[in-house]
C-alpha cells in the first residue's frame, strides 16, 4: 500500500511581552482548535504588565521556546530600558534560568525552521522591512537574503508584532506569528526609528497545518487569528507602573 500522508496543526506564538491575561484568552483559544503542537517565538517578559506570571504560565504549558532578543537582554542584565528592567526586578531566579536555556532556533521538522527574528539574528525584522518610519512587507528579495541560504521549506518567526504570510525569492515560505500581547510600540533605538501599529487591541497568533509525507513536508493551511481578551485590565496594569504610552497602545493598537 502506498504510504499516506499526514496532517498535523501547530499554533505559533510570538511576542507575549509579559500579557499574561492575552496569553490567557490565547490558549484558551487554542483548545478549541484541534492542535498537535504550541511553539513559542520569544519576547516573553518584556514590557510593563506581567513578566513573572508569564514566564510561569509558560513553564508550566511546557511548549518548545526560541529565546528573543529582549529575553537575551532581559536574561544578560546591566543596564536595561524600561520594559527589560521591570521584567528582570520581577522574574524569580528560576525563571530567568529558564529564559537563558532557550535556544535561538528551533528545527520543527527537518524541513521547517523557527526563530525570533530572522536566522542571521535575534533582532532582525524578516518578514518586514523600515521605510518611512513604519514597517512595511519585505520584498521577495529581501526575504531571501535575510533567510542567509536556510535550507527549509518554512521559516517562522515574530519580533515584528505583525502578522505575515509571504515567500521569498527562493521559494522559502515565511510566516510571522504577530504578537500575542503587544500590538503597537515605538523603536526610538533602531538605526531607523519607526513604529509598529496592528490597530487593534486583540492579541494574534497563527496556525498552521502541515502535510507530512515522504517527500518532505509543506505547509497546506495558514491561519491568522486574532482573539479578544481584557485589555483594559492590561491598560491599567502599565498605568500602575507608569507606562500611561504603553496603556495607550494596549487600549487601542497604536503609538500615541
Amino acid at each position: 500500500m502506498p504510504n499516506k500522508s499526514a496532517v498535523r496543526r501547530l499554533a505559533v506564538v510570538s511576542d507575549i511581552h509579559g500579557n499574561v491575561a492575552a496569553l490567557e484568552a490565547v490558549v484558551g483559544d487554542i483548545a478549541s482548535t484541534g492542535v498537535h503542537e504550541v511553539l513559542n517565538l520569544g519576547d516573553v517578559a518584556s514590557g510593563a504588565l506581567w513578566p513573572a506570571e508569564t514566564v510561569e504560565l509558560l513553564m508550566r504549558k511546557g511548549w518548545r521556546s526560541v529565546r528573543g532578543n529582549h529575553d537575551r537582554i532581559v536574561v544578560a542584565g546591566g543596564r536595561l530600558g524600561l520594559s527589560d528592567a521591570h521584567a528582570r526586578s520581577s522574574l524569580r531566579h528560576e525563571q530567568i534560568a529558564w529564559m537563558a536555556a532557550l535556544p535561538e532556533r528551533i528545527d520543527v521538522e527537518a524541513d521547517i525552521v523557527a526563530v525570533h527574528g530572522s536566522p542571521r539574528a535575534d533582532d532582525e525584522y524578516l518578514t518586514h522591512s523600515v521605510q518611512d518610519g513604519m514597517l512595511q512587507p519585505a520584498l521577495p528579495a529581501e526575504l531571501a537574503f535575510r533567510l542567509n541560504g536556510t535550507q527549509a521549506v518554512a521559516v517562522l518567526c515574530g519580533h515584528s508584532h505583525l502578522p505575515a504570510s509571504a515567500q521569498s525569492a527562493d521559494g522559502t515560505a515565511v510566516v510571522g506569528a504577530g504578537s500575542v500581547g503587544l500590538q503597537a510600540y515605538e523603536d526610538d533605538d533602531h538605526a531607523r526609528p519607526h513604529v509598529v501599529e496592528n490597530g487593534t487591541p486583540d492579541a494574534s497568533y497563527v496556525l498552521l497545518d502541515l502535510e507530512s509525507s515522504p517527500t518532505g513536508t509543506r505547509i497546506v493551511g495558514v491561519q491568522h487569528r486574532r482573539i479578544s481578551y481584557d485589555h483594559e485590565a492590561a491598560a491599567r496594569r502599565a498605568e500602575m507602573v507608569g507606562r500611561p504610552e504603553v496603556a495607550f497602545a494596549l487600549r487601542t493598537g497604536r503609538v500615541p
